[in-house]
């Protein structure tokens, strides 16, 4: 029985004139309707503008962003014998990233008294971001100078 009903209202969309992606339905094979038989899967991901001009409703858009959630946050602290130092909050953070939307993460930093510094940071090494990464490496250099003071 339902394989005749998808039968009948493949059979009215065409007799409409619409094509299959054009078809409107309440039915929860709505989502199968989305892309036109044949269309590859990933024309769903499109810019909104692109999704509008699709027919597609804007309440029924997702547009997920960026986010960070806080996993552990113990306070900074210069240590005790025999427990170590909290030198940077938070300790853990998952972050969700969205392309082309930055995301800024605050951290605390307490340089405990006898203990190394470690420096990371997180960068596209490809030839176009040359430039950066001789930044990067001055900042670098002039925070170990400041720190030695």
């Amino acid at each position: 029985m339902v394989a005749l009903s998808m039968v009948l209202v493949f059979l009215l969309a065409l007799s409409r004139g619409e094509s299959e992606l054009d078809a409107k339905s309440s039915s929860p094979q709505e989502a199968t309707n989305f892309t036109a038989s044949g269309e590859a899967e990933a024309r769903r991901c499109a810019r909104r503008e692109e999704l509008l001009a699709r027919g597609c409703l804007p309440e029924e858009l997702e547009e997920p962003r960026g986010q960070q959630e806080v996993l552990q946050d113990d306070p900074l602290s210069q240590g005790t014998r025999g427990e170590g130092a909290t030198q940077l909050a938070p300790q853990r953070v998952r972050v969700t990233l969205r392309p082309g939307e930055p995301q800024q993460l605050p951290v605390r930093f307490l340089r405990a008294e006898g203990y190394p510094v470690d420096l990371y940071y997180l960068m596209d090494l490809s030839y176009s971001m040359k430039d950066d990464l001789e930044r990067v490496r001055q900042l670098g250099h002039a925070l170990l100078v400041r720190l030695q003071e």
